[in-house]
């Protein structure tokens, strides 16, 4: 007959064989619940676990909400007589030369072959006459066209989100100036035709208006007053001028 002790020895050991597969089921389930979890995170992230979001605006005009970046919104309420100076460099070769004529210094008479040298980079072995289309510039804006240059691609996103944008609106106000015009109402373009482009799609054309056009009017303008018309419904009047009447 077996005694006490060997009787609890050998419950002992039962119970610590149920313990011990108790604690090894436990850990495998907190496991295996571990890696639920992460692979449930990972697939909240996957880029194809959720279908995107739609929102249908029925009218875009009152409904959209211009996701502009901050720099942009800040310097659209930008006015000239606010903006920092530190935004707005000054090239040394326009300074000096604005320095010159301010002191008497700077004297030349157009037309001459001095002024053609000097001023400008054509070949003087030709009389150009076509300044409206291509040019020429000054030496002196070309320099400071390079000196700008030269600033932007040191710091690009600082020059364009900063001086760029600042020194456009300095540029803005003092065209306007010159032209005594409120620098609200005035809208730097890319050139001409992109100005005339810009007008003439602003106007509210009806069917039966007329536009006039003639044979001096810019070859690229003829071409937008003609879509303009068409679009429009409206009539395109051509007048052919002789150079005596141009006289």
């Amino acid at each position: 007959m077996a005694s006490v002790r060997q009787i609890a020895g050998h419950y002992a050991v039962r119970v610590a064989l149920v313990l011990a597969g108790w604690g090894i089921k436990a850990l495998a389930n907190k496991i295996k619940a571990a890696a639920h979890h992460r692979k449930g995170r990972c697939a909240a992230v996957a880029p194809h676990s959720r279908k995107p979001s739609m929102r249908f605006m029925r009218n875009p005009a009152r409904e959209y909400q211009p996701s502009n970046p901050k720099w942009l919104v800040e310097a659209a309420a930008w006015k000239p007589h606010t903006i920092s100076p530190e935004l707005l460099p000054q090239c040394p070769a326009l300074t000096a030369f604005k320095g010159s004529v301010a002191a008497g210094a700077f004297s030349m008479e157009f037309g001459t072959q001095q002024c053609l040298e000097q001023l400008f980079a054509l070949d003087p072995t030709f009389t150009y006459l076509n300044h409206g289309s291509y040019g020429a510039n000054y030496r002196l804006a070309s320099e400071v066209q390079a000196w700008w240059r030269q600033q932007m691609e040191q710091e690009p996103v600082r020059f364009m989100e900063t001086v760029g944008m600042a020194g456009l609106v300095r540029a803005v106000a003092d065209v306007a100036a010159f032209i005594s015009a409120d620098w609200q109402d005035v809208v730097p373009v890319a050139n001409a035709t992109s100005a005339i482009n810009a007008v003439v799609n602003s106007i509210n054309l009806q069917r039966g208006d007329v536009l006039l056009i003639t044979n001096t009017t810019y070859p690229a303008v003829r071409s937008t007053f003609a879509h303009a018309a068409a679009a429009a419904g409206a009539r395109l009047l051509d007048l052919t001028l002789s150079l005596e009447d141009l006289l």
